[in-house]
C-alpha cells in the first residue's frame, strides 16, 4: 500500500485572525495511504469565532476539497500528491474571506481556484435560515418598509428594540465628556446621573443580544461588497439601498453598521455617522456610516481621516 506525505507552510494573506493581533503562522500537513488522504490543519493563535466559521479548501491532483477547519479532514479516493498539494484558510458568513494560503511543489501559486470552489461550495448549501423566515415570516410590503427604514436608522437603534432609559441617557453623557460623542445634551447637567457599569473588550454582550436579527437580515437580503475594500475584515448586506455591515477584529465583530449614500441620508444619521468616500478620487461620493460598539450598543464615532 503506496504512502505519500506532503506539508505546506500557510502564509496570512489578511491580518486580523489571530487571538494576539499578531501574523497567523501555521502549516497542512497530507498523508495519502493508499487511496484515503487525511489532511491536517496546525495553525497557532487563531482567534475564536463567535459568527461565522472557518473552512479549509485543499488542492491535490487537479482536483480542490472543501471543508470545515474542525480537526483532521480525510478524503476517499484521493489523488496522489506528486503533483504537490495546496491548502487555502477562509473566514465564511455570507462569503468566502481568504485568510492564508499555502503551497508546494507544483500546487498553484495562485489561490483563486481554490476560492472559487469553496465560494461554489457555499452556495450549494440549502439556505435554511432564509427559507425558514419566507414560510413563518410573510410580511406586507409596509413593514418591510416599516422594518427598514433608511430614514429611520440613525434616529432609533435599528438591532434592538428602543431603549430610553436614564442610564442609556448617562452612557451617552459620558462619551461626551470623554469626548467621543461631539455635541451637548441637557442630562450631561444633571448629577444626580449615574453612568452605566462598563463592559470589558470582547464580551460581545449587545452582539448576543441581537444576533438572532442579524442573523435574519443576513439569511434575506443579497450580499454587498461596495465597502469591504475600505473595511477589509467585514460584511454587508443590502438592505433596500441600506448596506448593514459587521467589522471583525481579531475574528471576532468590534462593531455593527449601518450605511446609506451620502445624498440620501438623513440629517439625523449624517449627525451620528461618519463619511466614508467610495471613490480615492473623490471626496464628495460616499456613504454616510453609522458604528454601534458589540460589546456596548452605544454609537461610536471613530477619528475621521
Amino acid at each position: 500500500m503506496s504512502y505519500e506525505k506532503r506539508v505546506c507552510v500557510l502564509k496570512q494573506i489578511k491580518k486580523g485572525f489571530t487571538a494576539d493581533g499578531g501574523a497567523l503562522t501555521g502549516a497542512v500537513y497530507a498523508e495519502r495511504l493508499g487511496d484515503v488522504l487525511t489532511v491536517t490543519p496546525r495553525i497557532a493563535g487563531i482567534a475564536p469565532l463567535k459568527a461565522g466559521r472557518y473552512a479549509l479548501a485543499v488542492w491535490a491532483g487537479g482536483q480542490v476539497y472543501c471543508g470545515e477547519l474542525t480537526g483532521s479532514m480525510k478524503i476517499e479516493n484521493a489523488p496522489s500528491l506528486a503533483r504537490g498539494f495546496a491548502a487555502l484558510l477562509c473566514f465564511t458568513r455570507t462569503d468566502a474571506q481568504p485568510v492564508a494560503y499555502g503551497y508546494c511543489a507544483g500546487a498553484p501559486q495562485d489561490y483563486a481556484p481554490l476560492l472559487q470552489a469553496l465560494e461554489e461550495a457555499e452556495r450549494k448549501k440549502p439556505q435554511k435560515s432564509k427559507s425558514a423566515a419566507q414560510k413563518t415570516e410573510p410580511q406586507s410590503a409596509e413593514k418591510k418598509k416599516e422594518d427598514y427604514d433608511d430614514d429611520a436608522i440613525a434616529a432609533t437603534n435599528y438591532y434592538s428594540i428602543p431603549q430610553g432609559d436614564e442610564n442609556e441617557s448617562a452612557g451617552v453623557c459620558a462619551q461626551a465628556q470623554d469626548g467621543e460623542v461631539e455635541g451637548d445634551c441637557d442630562s450631561c447637567q444633571d448629577e444626580r446621573a449615574v453612568p452605566p457599569r462598563p463592559v470589558p473588550r470582547g464580551t460581545l454582550a449587545y452582539y448576543d443580544e441581537v444576533k438572532e436579527r442579524l442573523d435574519e437580515a443576513f439569511a434575506k437580503f443579497p450580499p454587498d461588497k461596495t465597502l469591504s475594500d475600505i473595511f477589509p475584515h467585514s460584511e454587508w448586506v443590502n438592505s433596500n439601498g441600506a448596506l448593514l455591515g459587521i467589522v471583525y477584529s481579531e475574528g471576532l465583530p468590534r462593531y455593527l453598521c449601518v450605511a446609506a449614500p451620502k445624498e440620501s441620508a438623513s440629517e439625523e444619521m449624517k449627525e451620528q455617522g461618519v463619511f466614508v468616500p467610495s471613490s480615492h478620487f473623490s471626496d464628495d461620493e460616499g456613504y454616510i456610516v453609522v458604528f454601534q460598539s458589540a460589546d456596548t450598543g452605544d454609537y461610536i464615532k471613530p477619528q475621521e481621516g
